[in-house]
């Protein structure tokens, strides 16, 4: 730029600038809406929190519980309000708080003195009187491409009589630790989660009944055959986790279910006498694991914003 205002640290980082909008504290919020959850396969539930917001809000969020937590959703209602969603793994009911940002539009000062940089429309782009976001430190975190560590144990092949009430899907892969530096008594995060994986698994049965007699294979009177198959999968979303000073980045299973098929025919003496098929259930996505790039993770400390 060839006019305005720049505020730099030693590592030539930019922490104030008339070109660029920085974010303020709006408000804590931490009375969220159940929207989805289950117990399958760990457990997840979807949280969605309800703000009002004349401009763009940036959510962080606390973590109370030694359980994965992830961004999924920051949509504009009407008017000006919003709903951010979050999801976290497990069943409990311990849900954590929301801390969002806006740029200094969206925020009303109530300090008399303080410091603002204008951008070039007039409009601020930070003043130190409405509470500017202060980050304490982050990392890139990339998850595991498999939420399994081991292989997926025979399931019951007919019908998908196993249902979800297994645990053959449950996630246990994690990444190793990363460090975002020193924590506060009450660190926030800011973590969209971006990296989805898929997992499933075909279990097939056959049977072949002669009611006459079997001759070199070969059936003498009526014959039935029955194959079926049936196909189960799960779906994940990323989420990070607290360890420590640390956080590792893992897996949340939002969705599952299987999808059966079977086939019958029948003979007598070698001549088709008819058949059918049948399905139920709901199909999977296919077996993959898609955006695992880096995703970045921003760190605060939530006890400038009580």
């Amino acid at each position: 730029m060839s006019y305005g205002f720049l505020a730099t640290n030693n590592n030539d980082e930019v922490l104030i600038s008339s070109d660029t909008r920085n974010l303020h504290f709006l408000g804590k919020y931490s009375s969220p809406s159940l929207t989805n959850s289950s117990t399958a396969y760990g457990g997840f539930r979807e949280l969605t929190y309800t703000i009002t917001s004349t401009v763009v809000p940036v959510p962080f969020f606390n973590m109370p519980t030694a359980d994965y937590y992830g961004i999924i959703g920051i949509k504009n209602t009407t008017g000006n309000t919003w709903e951010i969603k979050l999801i976290r793994s497990g069943v409990g009911s311990v849900y954590p708080s929301l801390y969002v940002f806006v740029d200094a539009r969206g925020v009303v000062a109530t300090d008399t003195y303080g410091l603002i940089v204008y951008m070039d429309d007039g409009t601020p782009a930070f003043d130190s009187r409405r509470n500017p976001l202060v980050v304490t430190g982050g990392t890139a975190v990339a998850h595991p491409s498999n939420p399994l560590t081991t292989g997926i144990a025979t399931l019951a092949d007919s019908n998908c009589n196993s249902g979800t009430s297994h645990s053959e899907f449950t996630p246990d892969n994690e990444s190793a630790a990363y460090s975002v530096g020193t924590l506060s008594s009450t660190p926030i995060y800011h973590y969209s989660s971006l990296a989805q994986a898929e997992r499933e698994a075909s279990f097939s049965g056959y049977d072949e009944d002669c009611d006459g007699f079997n001759y070199f294979g070969f059936c003498i009177g009526f014959s039935r055959t029955d194959e079926w198959t049936s196909t189960y999968w799960a779906f994940y979303r990323g989420g990070i986790r607290k360890d420590g000073n640390n956080i590792r980045a893992g897996w949340i299973a939002v969705l599952g279910g299987c999808h059966w098929a079977s086939w019958s025919d029948s003979g007598f003496i070698g001549i088709d006498t008819g058949g059918g098929s049948s399905g139920g259930g709901s199909f999977p996505y296919s077996n993959e694991t898609v955006n695992l790039a880096s995703t970045a993770v921003i760190v605060g400390d939530g006890t400038r914003y009580a």
